[in-house]
C-alpha cells in the first residue's frame, strides 16, 4: 500500500480523531500513490495510523475513511451504507426522507446522499468518491431500488478538489413533481436546479421546534428558499406568514409549496435582497411576531471571518428592530468557522445595540441525519438559535 508521512510534531489532530490531513502537514508520499486511491498514513516513527484517500491537488492532501488496514472495496462500501442506515433507524428518523450519507461524518468523505421519497440524490465531491461513483450508484440502486439517482455534483469545493462540474441523471428516470411530506407539509423538491439537493433537510428539527412555537403569531421567514419555517409556522396556527427570498425561483417554488398545503390564502412572498427588505420594512413600521433568518454562508474560509461576523450582526439587528415586545427570533448560521460560542456572541450584541433583552429558549444545530463526529468539529456547521426578545 502507499504510503503518506506525516511530519515530526504534526500527527496530534490525526491521533485525536480528525480526519484531514492537511498539504502543510505532510513529509512524503510514495511515488506509487495515485490521486483518488487509499493510502496508508503514517506518523514520523512510520507507525500506522489510519487509511485516507489521497488528493494532492486539495489542500486536504487526505481525507481518513478507516482506521484499519482495509480497501475502499464495494464490501466497505456496503457496510458503511449500512452503517449509516442503521444509525438514522436507531434515532428513528424517516428514511423517506432523509440524508442517508453525510460525507466524513458516515466515514464515507467526500460523498452525500438524499433521499427524497423514491429519488436519490448524490454529490461526489473528491477524486476518491467519484472515481467509486458506479459502485455506489449500483449499490444504492440494490438496497432502495429507486426511481432515479440523481447527481448533483455542481458545487464549487469540487474544483478544489481537481474535479469539473457533473449534473444530470444516473439512472431510471425522475417522477414529476418530484414531492415529499415532513411532519405533515408537503414540499415540491427541484432535485436539478434547487440549492443544495433540492431541500434543506438539516433544518428539519428546527422547523419543528418552530412550528411549536408559531400559534397565533404574525412570522417573517427571511432567506425563505423555498419556504420551510413559513410553512411549518401556518401549520403550527400562525396567523400569517411572509417570506422573503432574492430567488425568484426558490420564491415561486414557495408560493406552489403554500398551494399544495391549502395555505395560500395565510402566505405571501417577497422577492428582495434580505438587507434591503429589512430597512423598507422598518420604516413603514412593520413588527413580527416571529422572524425567522436562515441566510446562506457568509464565511467559506476564516479569513472572511470579521466581515462575515459584522454581516450576520446586522442582519440579526434588523430583524430584532421588527420584532414585537415578546417576539421569538429563530436565527440560524450555516458557516463552521463560525462557533456556536461566536455566534451566540453576535447575536447578543445585536441585541444590545437594538436594546432588547435576549432568553435563550434553544440552542440547535443539524438534524440528527446530519452525525457530528466530536473529533472532527468540521462536522457541526450549522447553528440555530430560538429566542425571547423583549424591549428594554
Amino acid at each position: 500500500m502507499p504510503r503518506l508521512i506525516i511530519q515530526r510534531g504534526k500527527e496530534h489532530r490525526v491521533r485525536a480523531g480528525h480526519l484531514w490531513v492537511y498539504r502543510n502537514e505532510v513529509d512524503r508520499i510514495s511515488s506509487t500513490a495515485r490521486d483518488g486511491q487509499p493510502v496508508d498514513i503514517l506518523d514520523s516513527r512510520r507507525r500506522f495510523l489510519a487509511r485516507g484517500l489521497l488528493n494532492r491537488q486539495s489542500g486536504i492532501t487526505a481525507r481518513i475513511y478507516t482506521y484499519q488496514k482495509e480497501d475502499m472495496d464495494e464490501t466497505l462500501l456496503a457496510s458503511r451504507l449500512e452503517r449509516a442506515v442503521d444509525l438514522r433507524e436507531s434515532c428513528g428518523i424517516d428514511l423517506n426522507l432523509v440524508r442517508l450519507v453525510s460525507s466524513e461524518g458516515d466515514m464515507l468523505p467526500g460523498l452525500v446522499v438524499d433521499r427524497y421519497g423514491n429519488v436519490m440524490v448524490v454529490q461526489f465531491l473528491t477524486p476518491g468518491m467519484d472515481a467509486r461513483r458506479d459502485a455506489l450508484v449500483s449499490l444504492m440502486v440494490e438496497r432502495f431500488d429507486p426511481a432515479a439517482v440523481f447527481e448533483r455534483s455542481n458545487v464549487p469545493s469540487r474544483q478544489a478538489e481537481g474535479l469539473s462540474s457533473a449534473q444530470g441523471l444516473l439512472y431510471g428516470s425522475l417522477p414529476d413533481p418530484v414531492e415529499v411530506e415532513e411532519d405533515g407539509v408537503r414540499f415540491r423538491v427541484d432535485v436539478g436546479n434547487g440549492q443544495k439537493t433540492g431541500l434543506f433537510l438539516d433544518q428539519r428539527e428546527n422547523r419543528m421546534l418552530t412550528r411549536n412555537l408559531a400559534r397565533g403569531k404574525k412570522c417573517l421567514d427571511m432567506c425563505c428558499y423555498t419556504g420551510g419555517f413559513g410553512i411549518h409556522a401556518l401549520k403550527g396556527g400562525a396567523l400569517e406568514a411572509t417570506g422573503v427570498d432574492i430567488s425568484g425561483e426558490a420564491i415561486s417554488m414557495a408560493r406552489v409549496n403554500a398551494e399544495i398545503n391549502g395555505l395560500s390564502e395565510h402566505y405571501r412572498t417577497v422577492e428582495a435582497n434580505a438587507f434591503d427588505y429589512f430597512r423598507q420594512a422598518e420604516r413603514r413600521g412593520e413588527s413580527y411576531d416571529l422572524v425567522c433568518l436562515d441566510p446562506p454562508s457568509f464565511a467559506r474560509a476564516k479569513r472572511s471571518l470579521p466581515s462575515a461576523s459584522s454581516g450576520y450582526k446586522e442582519l440579526n439587528l434588523r430583524a430584532l428592530k421588527l420584532l414585537s415586545d415578546g417576539g421569538i427570533l429563530v436565527t440560524c448560521c450555516c458557516s463552521y468557522s463560525a462557533s456556536p460560542g461566536l455566534f451566540l456572541k453576535i447575536v447578543t450584541e445585536a441585541a444590545a445595540d437594538a436594546g432588547r433583552v435576549l432568553v435563550l429558549i434553544n440552542e440547535g444545530t443539524q438534524s440528527l441525519d446530519h452525525p457530528v463526529l466530536p473529533a472532527h468539529p468540521e462536522t457541526r456547521y450549522l447553528k440555530c438559535l430560538i429566542l425571547r426578545a423583549w424591549r428594554r
